[in-house]
């Protein structure tokens, strides 16, 4: 056998070695988040939330621009430009400026219809069980223009909101501040995901618009778990656990929450 006969057979070897130990990797992964999710499926059936973070938000789609079946979902799923915020920075002194949203906001007890859900009796029911839960306004992303911490269970969670498509220097300089800030989980609040540039570094992306592409039980591109607002009248909700895996929740008015 001669020299380069040798040289191409341990070649292929390692080739074929490396793309089993990708193959290995991926199925970790999945089978891992699968086994993550179906453990928050179960913790929330049975009210041991302990160790969650829950945001609660209500559904900002109308009612005509989402298909019946996905306006009926209520169960966890496993599965650039112009900047738009002020040039002071993303922690401003004053905390007025960055209009932070408290735990409990104004839309949180707002009337949403004679079926409505309200987001205050969806946050009872889970800090009843224990988890830490944060009310988010998709009604009014502006009030995130300039991230913010929110802490939850001992996570930080940092929120920001893009209103327009922004560069990925510009969303590198968010990353950094709120990495900086302690921000352990990353979210992002907008109408369309393509005003983001990249997801890298971008843990949960919750959309207030209708998209076809994604729904309010989430799915996961990239590493990055991508939801759509539920119709209004409705309270969506993502649960994160201590690892950071991300899960959704839809509750819907005259109807039992069920889960996947």
């Amino acid at each position: 056998m001669t020299t380069l006969s040798r040289d191409r057979k341990a070649l292929v070897l390692l080739v074929a070695m490396l793309a089993a130990c990708l193959a290995l990797m991926a199925a970790y992964f999945f089978t891992s988040r699968t086994w993550n999710v179906a453990a928050t499926i179960l913790d929330d059936r049975a009210g041991q939330m302990d160790d969650y973070t829950v945001m609660a938000f209500s559904g900002v789609v109308p009612a005509e621009a989402t298909e019946p079946a996905a306006a009926s979902s209520s169960m966890p799923s496993a599965t650039a430009a112009p900047e738009n915020s002020s040039p002071e920075g993303l922690f401003p002194n004053d905390a007025s400026s960055a209009n932070p949203p408290s735990a409990s906001t104004p839309s949180e007890n707002e009337s949403l219809g004679d079926a409505g859900v309200f987001v205050s009796d969806v946050r009872e029911d889970y800090e009843v069980n224990g988890a830490v839960v944060l009310t988010l306004d998709l009604e009014h992303l502006e009030s995130y223009g300039n991230p913010l911490i929110m802490e939850g269970n001992g996570r930080s969670i940092g929120v920001f909101s893009l209103e327009r498509a922004i560069s990925e220097k510009r969303l590198d300089d968010i990353l950094e501040d709120l990495a900086e800030s302690g921000a352990q989980t990353v979210v992002c609040l907008t109408k369309r995901p393509a005003y983001l540039p990249v997801l890298d570094g971008v843990d949960v992306v919750i959309l207030s618009e209708d998209d076809p592409d994604f729904s309010g039980n989430g799915q996961i591109v990239n590493d990055t778990f991508i939801v759509s607002s539920p119709q209004k009248g409705s309270v969506g909700c993502v649960l994160v656990t201590a690892s950071n895996v991300a899960s959704a929740r839809i509750f819907a008015p005259d109807e039992s929450s069920s889960q996947e």
